[in-house]
């Protein structure tokens, strides 16, 4: 039986951007989907199989704070990555108060990307293994 690749959920309004980061992930050995809006990407989160999540920060409406605290309340295991051509204090501070998996600055190089997508998709892994420990011996997911 073969394992299927990571699936990693690229969101961001740019969709010129988020087409090169899902053609980038896909040749560096995930399976990419996109999501255009926060809100298309929660819609995908719920139905399940994301592994790890590629946000843009600044979207209208739903943005990648709001998209991060969503995740969190549906799945505390799921990696999140933020990235953000605009870096503040606050939304790194936001960022670190819902657990995102990384704060990344545009523009992404794929030395810092692919590295940061594979040890997210290795610490995903590891929490979602440690609940279901903790689950088999407590009874408490």
């Amino acid at each position: 039986m073969t394992e299927s690749l990571p699936r990693v959920l690229v969101v961001d309004d740019d969709q010129d951007l988020a087409q090169h980061l899902a053609r980038l992930v896909a040749q560096h050995g995930f399976a990419a989907d996109v999501a255009s809006s926060g809100a298309e990407a929660l819609a995908r989160i719920e139905q399940g199989g994301v592994d790890v999540i590629l946000s843009d920060i600044r979207m209208p409406g739903f943005n990648g704070l709001d998209v991060l605290a969503a995740v969190r309340r549906l799945d505390l295991d799921v990696p999140v990555l933020l990235m953000t051509g605009e870096p503040t204090l606050d939304s790194a501070m936001m960022a670190v108060e819902d657990r995102a998996f990384r704060y990344l600055t545009k523009p992404l190089s794929r030395t810092h990307l692919v590295p940061a997508l594979e040890r997210a998709v290795e610490q995903g892994k590891l929490d979602r293994a440690r609940r279901a420990a903790l689950a088999a011996t407590t009874g408490k997911s």
